[in-house]
């Protein structure tokens, strides 16, 4: 093996892993894109209840909406009480019947939000927003 291309085999295996980490579909985002969180996410809490959340972003990224929050059993309709993205943060408080909810979550692609949720019994408890 040459000198050049002992030397060169480092520089193509980084080039690989970049290009094949690059090409992930929808598991993460490009370089400076940003996703607005208009839409409908929903996921389902540690404990099975499922959070449903039909949002509007505004330009000046004041995020409010409606949804659902329950199990089979019973479900309540919530309201977004006070919303805010500063991409890729996103901060909600909710209004689930006398209850206060709140989510703390990160954007992660055009369809996932990961974050922490509280309320309902649950304490900093993961929760994932997918988009439907």
């Amino acid at each position: 093996m040459s000198h050049v291309t002992r030397q060169a085999r480092p520089l193509l295996l980084a080039l690989v892993v970049t290009v094949g980490g690059a090409c992930g579909g929808d598991d993460g985002l490009a370089p400076g894109e940003e996703v607005l969180v208009t839409g409908t996410w929903s996921g389902t809490t540690t404990i099975g209840l499922v959070l449903t959340l039909t949002m509007t972003e505004s330009s000046s990224g004041v995020v409010s909406g409606t949804g659902t929050f329950g199990s089979d059993a019973a479900v309540l309709n919530v309201t977004i009480q006070q919303g805010s993205h500063n991409f890729p943060n996103l901060s909600l408080t909710i209004v689930a019947g006398d209850d206060i909810l709140t989510f703390l979550g990160t954007v992660e692609s055009q369809t996932r939000i990961e974050g922490r949720f509280n309320g309902s019994g649950l304490f900093n408890a993961p929760l994932t927003l997918t988009k439907n």
